[in-house]
């Protein structure tokens, strides 16, 4: 149903997906972390490939849990020096002993809903016939990312964590939804559409079927045109069946808490 009315299909996963490592700087904020470029090339001719940023907290005696997320400026906009620095708190995450992942939404889809030269237009170009798009294309991204992350030996694929905040937080939900490879999902401040209730007559009035259609299909959008929440009692869903679709997931995912 959730495919149905409101994501859309994805296609499968690609089994032509081939990672290159661009570049490791192994003293990255004076030797706190090692930082590794990761490209991904998969999908038909005019298919983007995906551009990550991969951090490892150096101190780690072994294989280290992972969070990955999507970010909306840039990859090395997130470090310190950086416009989006003091919204990801980089170097606390790696002093916790946890390694982050990120890549740019473009990559994917455009946020804009311009979806050439990303996924979902060469993707139809070449045959596939499922109607998807931005928050769709982008969870594909984040799988695509998770296959990535299984493979490198700097990471524990068992503690692998998706997260993200608004937009981006419906995103890794969905993701999660449909990555049992997922340990745990952190979606932030998602509101309606995300891990809060849509239909409700409290809280965030849903507005994004006119202001991004591009996020969700037209069959879901079409629900509150007019942008009375109301409207949103008429879905057969609600958005604990993207949080139910998470669980049961592991439960030998610990943190330990920053040392004092």
């Amino acid at each position: 149903m959730m495919r149905h009315y409101k994501y859309g299909t994805e296609p499968e996963a690609p089994h032509d997906i081939t990672f290159s490592v661009l570049s490791v700087d192994a003293a990255f904020l004076g030797g706190l972390a090692t930082k590794k470029v990761v490209r991904g090339d998969y999908g038909p001719p005019g298919s983007r490939p995906m551009i990550m940023n991969l951090y490892v907290p150096n101190a780690a005696d072994g294989p280290v849990p992972v969070i990955a997320a999507l970010n909306a400026q840039g990859n090395d906009l997130i470090e310190p020096g950086g416009s989006r620095a003091n919204r990801w708190d980089l170097p606390g995450t790696l002093e916790a002993g946890i390694a982050l992942a990120t890549a740019a939404v473009t990559d994917f889809a455009s946020d804009s809903g311009g979806f050439a030269n990303a996924l979902v237009e060469p993707y139809a170009a070449a045959g596939f016939a499922g109607e998807w798009r931005g928050i769709a294309a982008w969870a594909w991204g984040m799988g695509r990312m998770v296959d990535y992350l299984e493979t490198d030996p700097d990471i524990d694929p068992h503690r692998i964590t998706l997260s993200g905040y608004s937009r981006r937080g419906k995103t890794a939900l969905w993701a999660a939804a449909l990555d049992e490879r997922v340990a745990l999902v952190a979606p932030h401040q998602t509101v309606t559409g995300g891990a809060h209730p849509t239909r409700s007559t409290w809280g965030w009035a849903p507005t994004f079927s006119y202001q991004f259609p591009h996020w969700f299909l037209e069959a879901y959008n079409a629900i509150n045109r007019d942008g009375s929440p109301n409207d949103f009692f008429r879905l057969p869903f609600d958005q604990h069946f993207a949080v139910a679709a998470v669980a049961p997931r592991s439960r030998s995912f610990r943190i330990q808490p920053r040392p004092t």
